[in-house]
C-alpha cells in the first residue's frame, strides 16, 4: 500500500550544523517551480531558511527536502525512554543535559568524532536502517569528514515549529499537500544526468552542470552552483525532485513501525 501526493513547488536545503554564524555559508536553498528554478540563496543561516519555509504561500502543494536525519536509531530512543520522534525533538530544544547544544559539546557516547572522542561502538550500532539503506553517514557523528550528527541534532527542533505551523512531517505524519521529507542529495545526482562529481571541486561541479538534464539554470544560477558546494546540492536536489514528483502522482510508501520511529530517506524511483 502507498499514499499518492501530487506537488507542483519544491525546495530543497542544504542544510548544516555549523556553528559559526549559524550555518551561514554552509546552507543553501533552493526552490523550484513548474520545472523553473525560481530561486537559489546561498547567504541564508538556519533560522533564515526555515523561516523561508514557514513563508511558503499556500497556493497549491509544496515538497520541502532537508538533509539531516530526522530521528535517530530506534535502541537509542529506547534506552532514552521516548516512543515517539516527537519525544526526542523536544528534548533536543531544552537547555538541559539532553539539549542539543549540551549533547554536542559534551559529545558523550554514542555520540563521538571530537577531539579526543573516537567511535564508542561498534559501526553498525551509528545506522538508522534508512542510512544503511541508501549509503547515508553514522548520524552519532559529530565531527570530521562528512559528519552529520550537529547537523542532524540542530536540524531536528525545527522539525516541531514546521508540524506546529501545519506542515507533515513525512513519515511520521501522513504526507499532505504541505509535506516535509528527508532527502540524501547524493542519490539524487542521477536523476538530473549527473553521473559523478568531485562536490568538493569547482571544477567538477562546472563540468557536471553541463550534462544537467534538468533545468535550465539561469547565468546567474549556474555560476552560484559552481562557487558553492551547498547551493549545487539544493538546486540539484529540488530539480530532481521535480523530475521525480513534480505535477504527477507520487507515491509516499506507508512506514512500517521501524520507520514510524527511525524515519526513512525519501527516494521516488
Amino acid at each position: 500500500g502507498a499514499i499518492v501526493g501530487r506537488f507542483n513547488h519544491f525546495l530543497a536545503i542544504d542544510w548544516s550544523g555549523a556553528k559559526a554564524r549559524g550555518g551561514r555559508g554552509a546552507i543553501a536553498l533552493a526552490e523550484v517551480v513548474g520545472g523553473e528554478v525560481a530561486r537559489l540563496d546561498a547567504s541564508l543561516d538556519r533560522d533564515a531558511a526555515m523561516r523561508a519555509v514557514m513563508e511558503t504561500p499556500e497556493d497549491g502543494s509544496t515538497m520541502v527536502a532537508l538533509d539531516f536525519a530526522f530521528s535517530l536509531p530506534r535502541w537509542y530512543l529506547r534506552e532514552r525512554g521516548l516512543r515517539r520522534p516527537t519525544q526526542l525533538w523536544r528534548t533536543l530544544v531544552k537547555d538541559d543535559a539532553f539539549g542539543a547544544e549540551s549533547l554536542i559539546a559534551r559529545c558523550d557516547p554514542p555520540f563521538w568524532g571530537r577531539p579526543g572522542k573516537p567511535r564508542p561502538h561498534e559501526p553498525e550500532l551509528g545506522f538508522r536502517r534508512a542510512d544503511r539503506l541508501h549509503g547515508a553517514k553514522p548520524v552519532f557523528q559529530l565531527g570530521g569528514a562528512g559528519s552529520v550528527g550537529t547537523g542532524t541534532l540542530r536540524g531536528m527542533p525545527y522539525l516541531l515549529d514546521l508540524r506546529a505551523s501545519g506542515w507533515s512531517i513525512w513519515p511520521f505524519d501522513p504526507p499532505s499537500d504541505r509535506v516535509v521529507v528527508e532527502m540524501y542529495p547524493a542519490r539524487l545526482y542521477r536523476h538530473v544526468g549527473i553521473e559523478r562529481v568531485r562536490k568538493a571541486s569547482p571544477d567538477s561541479r562546472r563540468e557536471a552542470l553541463r550534462k544537467l538534464t534538468a533545468g535550465p539554470l539561469s547565468k546567474k544560477h549556474r555560476d552560484l552552483a559552481i562557487a558553492s558546494e551547498h547551493a549545487f546540492d539544493a538546486v540539484t536536489a529540488a530539480l530532481a525532485l521535480w523530475r521525480l514528483a513534480g505535477d504527477r502522482e507520487v507515491e509516499f510508501p506507508v512506514p512500517d513501525a521501524l520507520e514510524r520511529v527511525e524515519g526513512m530517506i525519501f527516494q521516488p524511483e
